[in-house]
């Protein structure tokens, strides 16, 4: 059994600057999170159950705010056979907000699904309708942004050893449909012939291998091909927006993304060097469109390139870890938005003294200046930040501290906020200095 509940008041920034600073709130608001957990076994049975409830919960980067969200899980298996059921109620609005405008919008997720080591199968089903009022007295808009999307998807998968190699396979198919079938000429606008179903084969095949040449160094590889549907949103969002702003379309005749991938991996004793690439064919990009006056922004298809790097070194005392991603988008030769840049991660575990544990920590992220600025990509900013920690281990009882960001750096994360139609094109900054402290009992 596991009980838990937070509560507290948004950060503030190195320039002691709040959200109601920064962001555009009325004020501080007070955030509340609580969640209970059930989780036993019986004989060959085991059983879990849980409830997630949040209230208040500030999202700088989007133009709404978590006002209260409850999630509901549970599940029972039996000898290597599960069902599940998980299921969201979800509100956001920008009531915390200074605006002039009134956004909301409520959704729900069902999913209810089984498994076992053989097959899964799930339903799963979104709905959320959405308004936006003026307060000048025009006409508010009603949106029914996710029309009752439902998702039925099989699939079977399996993994075995041949010849010294590693398969793993899947196949099953997914199929789309939406309940409000009136939303079907919304889309027809830019997406002549939209229907309001889809069927997508799932296919996935690996073929992996690891060759030990010594007992400090090992060389693996992997291929692997598969083939996913499109996330609902991507498929069947709908908004229209105020103020000339573009309409927010789904693309219900989006091609399915195939992705290619290779990836190698050299272990010798404290140092490991992933190394990988990724051809997706139909990858599930930003696209923009126009009938007659009123602009939309919507989804298309692109084939995009994907390579990266991934070095870990462990020693002693020492420990590192770099990595970089290069991302490209083949049909037009631009760089692909929302791509990570070079992030250095370097941290000191000094040896136990006394039963206290030492480490100091330090991580940069280089500026991103590859962006899309056709999408409104705005690039980011190199940043530094050294955290200090101490660990104290007393009997059964375990101390910890921790200080973060100890220079008291001002810095916003690439992709800080994410994109439209609900976000705010405000880079949200990390918090300042802050501490932590840790109390844990065994018994």
């Amino acid at each position: 059994i596991s009980l838990r509940y937070v509560q507290g008041l948004p950060y503030k920034t190195s320039n002691n600057n709040s959200y109601k600073d920064l962001y555009g709130y009325k004020d501080n608001e007070r955030f509340q999170f609580g969640e209970a957990s059930v989780y036993g076994v019986i004989d060959e049975w085991k059983y879990s159950g849980s409830i997630m409830h949040s209230e208040n919960v500030s999202f700088p980067y989007l133009q709404m705010d978590e006002i209260r969200s409850t999630v509901y899980n549970s599940s029972l298996s039996f000898n290597g056979y599960k069902i599940y059921l998980n299921y969201t109620d979800h509100l956001m609005n920008n009531s915390l907000r200074v605006s002039s405008m009134f956004m909301e919008t409520y959704a729900k997720n069902l999913t209810v699904g089984f498994v076992s080591d053989l097959f899964e199968a799930y339903y799963r089903r979104w709905d959320a309708d959405n308004r936006m009022n003026m307060p000048n007295g025009a006409m508010p808009i009603f949106n029914h942004i996710l029309p009752e999307i439902n998702l039925y998807s099989a699939n079977l998968f399996k993994t075995a050893e041949y010849l010294g190699l590693n398969l793993s396979g899947k196949i099953g198919l997914s199929y789309y449909n939406i309940g409000d079938k009136n939303i079907v000429s919304y889309y027809n606008q830019i997406h002549p012939a939209a229907k309001d179903n889809r069927v997508f084969p799932l296919i996935g095949v690996s073929i992996s291998k690891t060759e030990l040449i010594n007992n400090s160094f090992t060389i693996s590889g992997m291929m692997d091909l598969s083939a996913e549907a499109p996330e609902a949103e991507a498929l069947y969002i709908n908004v229209k927006r105020m103020m000339g702003k573009p309409f927010w379309s789904g693309n219900p005749k989006l091609k399915q993304p195939v992705r290619t991938t290779l990836r190698t991996n050299f272990n010798i004793s404290n140092i490991s060097l992933d190394l990988y690439g990724s051809y997706i064919f139909n990858y599930i990009y930003l696209a923009s469109a126009v009938k007659g006056m009123q602009k939309y922004q919507t989804f298309g298809n692109v084939n995009a390139l994907l390579l990266g790097a991934n070095l870990k070194v462990n020693y002693n005392i020492f420990e590192s870890e770099i990595s970089y991603t290069y991302g490209e988008n083949k049909t037009n030769d631009n760089p692909l938005i929302e791509i990570l840049p070079f992030h250095i991660s370097n941290s000191i575990n000094f040896p136990a003294f006394y039963n206290i544990k030492f480490y100091i920590k330090h991580t940069y992220e280089n500026a991103q200046k590859r962006i899309d600025a056709f999408f409104s990509e705005v690039a980011g900013s190199a940043w530094n930040k050294i955290d200090l920690g101490m660990m104290w281990k007393y009997s059964k009882m375990i101390i910890g501290t921790d200080a973060e960001n100890i220079f008291d750096n001002n810095y916003s994360r690439y992709l800080s906020y994410v994109r439209d139609p609900f976000s705010s094109g405000m880079k949200v900054y990390e918090p300042g200095l802050s501490f932590r402290v840790n109390l844990r009992y065994n018994y």
